[in-house]
């Protein structure tokens, strides 16, 4: 596969980000599909005449910012578009996933009544020595690993958690259908982060991959917090997108 570009050797980018760069846009217009497969180290050092060394940090560029990805013995493909989920949006993961078209799954990591840390107890108001739930679930898109989600509830305020399946149904589904419990609004702080090993054996990425990390209390319409979560998403599969208002200074 040729590209169709000539490199400026004049130019302050580096060769290695202009090539990168015009793969990007090549599968920006859609000329590269989702799991099209990309040329080669040794089809871009024949074109280009560069060093394997550049070649190589040019697909690994497109590796590091989520648009492609190396299965071994085979060569380098162009990954699956992002799901991008809105950051003024309270909605469940399954909710999300459907919406794109895709089929939600869980798989229940742990299930536990325990005292949850300091933090967690003041967001939820447990009273000291309280029992909170926690859920360990990995969250999954068409089978596909997308994310790691925690969530805490507290016991005393729906000690009937244990009785329901939370691999096939919704929590929130569960919370406001069944107990009539509706989620009104959530904080969540968003940071980006690394995956430890165990984080990214469970997601299918390399240990030290980049992961998105949300985490925050959901709230009632009356204000009472009904759960704590933290989800770490996998950053080549998530955006967030949020809407920016200008505020004008009239008198000026």
């Amino acid at each position: 596969m040729l590209l169709p570009i000539q490199l400026d050797r004049t130019s302050f980018k580096p060769l290695y980000f202009q090539i990168s760069d015009a793969l990007h846009n090549l599968i920006e217009v859609s000329d590269l599909r989702p799991g099209d497969r990309l040329p080669s180290e040794n089809e871009i050092v024949n074109q280009f005449k560069i060093s394997r060394n550049t070649a190589r940090r040019a697909l690994n560029a497109l590796i590091v910012d989520g648009v492609a990805y190396t299965i071994q013995g085979k060569g380098t493909f162009v990954a699956p578009a992002r799901t991008r989920t809105g950051l003024l949006n309270l909605t469940s993961f399954s909710e999300d996933v459907k919406s794109r078209g895709y089929v939600p799954g869980s798989r229940l990591l742990s299930f536990s009544r325990e005292i949850p840390p300091p933090k967690i107890a003041q967001a939820l108001q447990v009273r000291p020595g309280g029992e909170t739930f926690k859920i360990d679930r990995l969250r999954l898109a068409n089978g596909e690993p997308m994310a790691i989600n925690t969530s805490y509830l507290s016991v005393a305020l729906v000690p009937q958690l244990e009785s329901i399946n939370l691999e096939t149904g919704s929590l929130y589904a569960y919370l406001e259908d069944q107990l009539g419990l509706p989620i009104e609004y959530g904080e969540r702080i968003i940071k980006g982060g690394s995956a430890f090993e165990y984080e990214a054996n469970l997601l299918h990425i390399p240990t030290a991959y980049p992961v998105v990390i949300a985490e925050g209390p959901s709230y009632l319409i009356d204000g009472s917090p009904i759960e704590y979560t933290k989800i770490i998403y996998r950053g080549d599969r998530y955006e967030f997108s949020f809407q920016v208002v200008r505020r004008r200074n009239y008198k000026d």
